[in-house]
């Protein structure tokens, strides 16, 4: 009983977190002129990053910690730069051609979820 207990939990904060995820978006239509937050990208972040198995739906595993996630288009498109090494940069540089917005105004977005990102120890 208290397994099933345990695992039920387990499975709720599970689905929160993916929920989380589902519910956050960049709205990068309806930015307000920012300061760009540099995020560092360090050699054990990208060794994080690499590690997770992602599927062409969004969908998120960590095998370190067995969690799993889900990201919308966007985000999905920037863990997918990520792991291939881009820059937040060049990330901001591509998203701009998709959306009517600078490269400058996404950089800070990009910012905001690689910080979200390490809230869950995902980069």
């Amino acid at each position: 009983m208290g397994f099933l207990k345990l695992w039920t939990a387990r499975r709720l904060k599970n689905i929160w977190r993916a929920n989380i995820y589902l519910n956050f978006t960049l709205h990068l239509n309806q930015l307000n002129e920012s300061i760009v937050k540099k995020v560092n990208i360090s050699e054990e972040s990208m060794n994080r990053i690499s590690k997770l198995a992602v599927n062409s739906e969004g969908f998120i595993f960590d095998p370190t910690t067995g969690d799993s996630y889900t990201v919308n288009p966007t985000g999905l498109f920037i863990i997918n730069s990520l792991r291939e090494g881009k820059e937040i940069e060049q990330i901001a540089e591509e998203l701009s051609k998709e959306f009517e917005e600078t490269p400058e105004e996404i950089s800070s977005d990009i910012s905001d979820f690689i910080i979200h990102l390490n809230t869950y120890n995902l980069y």
